[in-house]
């Protein structure tokens, strides 16, 4: 375990338990989570298997289910600055609301990862997955061919050991560590972003690919209060900026219907 984990974790004994069964029946089938209905570029049996919707969902379920089970059907979160509201805020959106938890949103991060194959990426290097929520991003980086044992995720809760309990503005990972870094739908929750990016900058290998997704923010005036201190207002075009002299090649850009994304090499 990262050095320095241990003082940043603890056990949420005063947060209710998570009831999956309950989740399954009210919320099952989960059609995001299902999503696509057609794996692309198979080129085998048992890769179209291993990439259909119900196995890479079934397969995490009953992973959570184990460990949950494993822990008391308890997570574990990043202790919490009694003077800041806003992690509380992103945890009990992520975590509590609805059992988010249990939302893999696949279709959001698919493409993003089929990019990455393309350009291509080392994927037998080191991975960071920012903000997964659960280990279905993990998994599925694993049947699109990234090395399970390379990879990891951060959050600011888990129930899996493969997900550190780990705040994106102060990571334990030394320099220079990660060779891929996907940061999909974490950004706008950022209380200081600059922050954020200079961490993601410093973890980053020279050469390294990362790959950013993001909905870009309503005004402030019409934003929710987990969203108050979102900026990235300007697209992707005001997050290039904020990498600055790192940034190298950019590979991919799009914004589409208010939702964004980047993927692009470092250069240090």
């Amino acid at each position: 375990m990262p050095h320095g984990i241990k003082k940043t974790e603890k056990d949420i004994s005063s947060q209710p338990k998570i009831h999956i069964f309950r989740y399954l029946k009210n919320n099952f089938p989960p059609q995001y989570a299902l999503y696509p209905h057609r794996p692309l570029f198979v080129r085998t049996l048992w890769e179209y298997i291993k990439l259909s919707r119900w196995f890479i969902y079934s397969l995490m379920m009953v992973r959570a289910f184990y460990f949950l089970s494993k822990k008391g059907f308890r997570c574990k979160q990043i202790e919490i600055n009694p003077t800041s509201r806003h992690n509380t805020l992103v945890i009990n959106h992520n975590l509590w609301k609805k059992l988010n938890i249990f939302n893999f949103a696949r279709h959001r991060i698919e493409f993003l990862i089929y990019i990455l194959k393309i350009i291509p990426a080392k994927l037998e290097g080191r991975t960071l997955s920012v903000g997964p929520r659960n280990e279905g991003e993990l998994l599925l980086l694993w049947m699109h061919g990234f090395k399970l044992k390379n990879t990891v995720g951060i959050d600011l809760f888990s129930y899996s050991p493969k997900i550190l309990v780990m705040d994106i503005h102060c990571m334990s990972f030394e320099d220079n560590s990660f060779d891929t870094i996907i940061c999909a739908w974490v950004l706008t929750y950022c209380y200081n972003l600059d922050k954020a990016i200079s961490e993601i900058i410093r973890v980053a290998k020279n050469g390294a690919l990362v790959a950013i997704g993001f909905s870009i923010p309503p005004p402030i005036e019409k934003s929710e209060p987990i969203n108050k201190v979102s900026r990235l207002r300007g697209g992707p075009n005001e997050l290039l900026n904020l990498f600055g002299t790192v940034l190298d090649v950019v590979y991919w850009q799009r914004e589409v219907g208010g939702r964004a994304s980047v993927i692009f090499r470092i250069k240090k």
